[in-house]
């Protein structure tokens, strides 16, 4: 109670809405506050701890930019009781969870600032409406539908395309011939120093004075752009973020712009946006003078053919004057529309399906008037990091003697579900190692992706020594994900340059020597583990040059394996007639699936000492320590230095094992 001649205290909530990536009700890492989401204020009338019928509302508010909130009421009444604060469930996506559904406090003890996060996609919409002057940013809830202006104006009148940069952290627009970014502080929109610019293309020179379209690829980040031309096809281009000048041969040399072009296609693209699915360029194509209907579109935005999907209806009827498009993180395809659309669907946000081109009404559009533009790719991104390295020990980690490597590709693809790279799986982008060698990917997609090496970018000689690809399962993921260690490690190519063979049944060296068989045939490698299978090593253009003796010792073996030892090590050189190169590159064997068995208790093993070995033998129990390290490193020997290959026949298996002989 109060006592008398006093009055209640006002009260006043602050806080923050934000998705919270991994759940733990703390916004840190990726973490970022949200806006139009409806915060209510509550008295827990029944003293429970939880929201429900009984207790009153107190009061509402929106979150703002960065999620902000502030909460007021007078006090009155609120003395020994306790306050419950909780999001509005109908403006956050159907699957999200919430960190904390319910913050409870004494009215009399007010927390100094509240988070309440939540995980789940991004919901937030940009629109742009230059029906009012200044033109206004607008921030729009695509699930509710409930809207509010960003700060202020944005300080122009000419805007007619926005588009939200991968992540959401920065909003792109362009105002007559100039690109800008909108400050997300104060709501101005910044001109970059350079003007559109001009480019060359089929029809020539070619003088940008606007865009009217502006999307971001997800996946590679670049900026898309299209100008309208009066009775001619619209242009396709891209645009520099850093200068605001278009991008010169971003379509092929000479090529900096592309037609519009296809079948059925009208002379005039309004709004531009590529899906986060599938990384496929989509449009809207209208021809305003003749047709009062428009076309959803298909781009190719590598040509800028153009194919029509179907006309774009709401519940059966026509829908006219759709002026912006843009993705969600999720796939969800947004429209507005302007002031001649007709009457009903004016100053609308509309979901289209990608299937038929039909259209449903989420938002009316309120505050502001012809909504140009609009994007919803606001979730944090996904970032993928690797490097490329050096890898001369082969063990697939970097070590402090081994540097990374410059200008390598990646390609990155999006996959069909098989965790593999083959048919079905879609090039979504590649990119280059930096001076590290390390690279990084931000996509704003949430897909299972794999990642390739450009082994035509390797230096000469050099060879990848890892599996073929890396798989990265991020499907269903909310973004703000990292994964790291996706490396690539390389080495000089391997090749056969002596075979060691204990086997006195099966010694292809020693065979092919005694028949004076012709080395351009090639050697075979039958090996049980391969299912059957042969591997073939094709010598050709070497020449046998003879051979070196080494000695077997056995330690603990049994009779039968020391009589099958007598017999002494031949070691089979192969050379190049011109003599420059020793060698037979091993381009026919996967060496790292060959066998290595990993001996059982009471087998045999052996000891290989080499001509002029120093130091301990190398000895293998059936060849268990021959696998680790996979590289074994021999010094001091009567062999040149070079990379060489144990080979030892167990039970009709042939196992190799690489020599390192400094």
């Amino acid at each position: 109670m109060i006592p008398p001649g006093m009055q209640a205290q006002e009260l006043g909530v602050k806080g923050k809405v934000f998705v919270d990536h991994n759940g733990n009700a703390l916004m840190d890492g990726a973490d970022y506050g949200h806006p139009v989401i409806r915060v209510h204020l509550y008295l827990d009338t029944n003293d429970n701890g939880r929201q429900d019928g009984a207790d009153r509302l107190l009061a509402t508010q929106q979150s703002g930019p960065g999620g902000w909130f502030e909460l007021t009421h007078s006090g009155q009444g609120l003395a020994g009781h306790k306050l419950l604060l909780a999001p509005d469930s109908a403006d956050l996506p159907p699957s999200a969870r919430i960190s904390t559904p319910v913050v409870v406090f004494p009215a009399d003890s007010v927390p100094e600032q509240v988070q309440i996060g939540f995980q789940g996609q991004a919901v937030l919409c940009y629109a742009i409406g230059d029906g009012s002057s200044p033109d206004k940013l607008m921030m729009v809830n695509r699930i509710s539908g409930i809207q509010q202006p960003f700060i202020g104006g944005l300080g122009t009148r000419y805007v007619e395309s926005m588009a939200v940069s991968p992540g959401g952290k920065s909003i792109f627009a362009v105002n007559k011939e100039k690109l800008g970014k909108i400050d997300m502080k104060t709501g101005d929109f910044r001109p970059l120093p350079d003007t559109l610019g001009t480019g060359r293309g089929s029809e020539g020179i070619h003088h940008f004075q606007d865009a009217d379209a502006l999307a971001f690829d997800p996946f590679s980040g670049r900026l898309y752009a299209t100008e309208r031309r009066a009775f001619k096809r619209d242009l396709l281009f891209q645009l520099d973020t850093l200068s605001g000048k278009i991008v010169k041969d971003a379509f092929g040399p000479g090529q900096d712009y592309v037609l519009l072009e296809g079948k059925n296609v009208q002379a005039e693209m309004d709004g531009l946006a590529i899906s986060p699915l599938n990384g496929k360029m989509y449009g809207i194509n209208n021809f305003s003078n003749v047709t009062y209907y428009d076309f959803l579109v298909e781009i190719d935005k590598h040509t800028g053919a153009t194919r029509v999907i179907d006309t774009i209806k709401l519940e059966g009827k026509y829908l006219h004057d759709i002026e912006g498009l843009g993705f969600s993180n999720d796939g969800e395809l947004v429209a507005s529309t302007g002031t001649s659309a007709a009457e009903g669907h004016t100053n609308r946000l509309f979901s289209i399906d990608l299937r038929d081109a039909s259209a449903r009404l989420f938002s009316a559009l309120e505050l502001s008037s012809d909504y140009e533009s609009c994007d919803c790719l606001t979730s944090a991104p996904n970032r993928i990091r690797g490097k490329v390295f050096e890898d001369l020990n082969e063990n697939h980690l970097q070590d402090s003697d081994e540097t990374g490597l410059e200008g390598i590709g990646i390609y990155v693809y999006k996959d069909n579900g098989d965790r593999k790279i083959g048919r079905g799986d879609i090039l979504l982008d590649s990119l280059k190692t930096g001076k590290d060698g390390h690279y990084e990917w931000v996509v704003a997609a949430s897909l299972n992706f794999l990642l390739e090496l450009n082994m035509k970018d390797l230096p000469a000689g050099y060879e990848y020594m890892g599996p073929r690809h890396h798989y990265v399962g991020m499907a269903g993921s909310i973004g703000g994900e990292l994964a790291a260690n996706k490396d690539f490690g390389v080495a000089h190519g391997s090749y056969l340059r002596e075979w060691f063979s204990f086997s006195e049944e099966k010694n292809p060296v020693k065979n092919m020597l005694a028949s004076n068989a012709p080395v351009g045939r090639g050697l075979v490698v039958e090996t049980e583990e391969f299912s059957g299978q042969t591997k073939t090593v094709e010598p050709q253009g070497f020449t046998p040059v003879g051979t070196v003796a080494g000695a077997v010792a056995l330690a603990g073996a049994s009779d039968e394996m020391r009589k099958r030892a007598a017999k002494p090590v031949l070691l089979q050189r192969m050379s190049m007639k011109d003599g420059d190169v020793v060698g037979v590159r091993l381009k026919h064997i996967d060496k790292d699936a060959l066998p290595l068995s990993a001996a059982k208790e009471g087998q045999d093993f052996v000891e290989l000492r080499l001509p002029g070995m120093v130091g301990p033998a190398i000895t293998s129990r059936l060849l268990s320590h021959l696998a680790t390290p996979r590289l074994i490193r021999l010094k001091n020997t009567s062999l040149k230095p070079g990379l060489y290959y144990l080979q030892v026949f167990n039970r009709k298996v042939v196992c190799m094992k690489k020599i390192l002989v400094e």
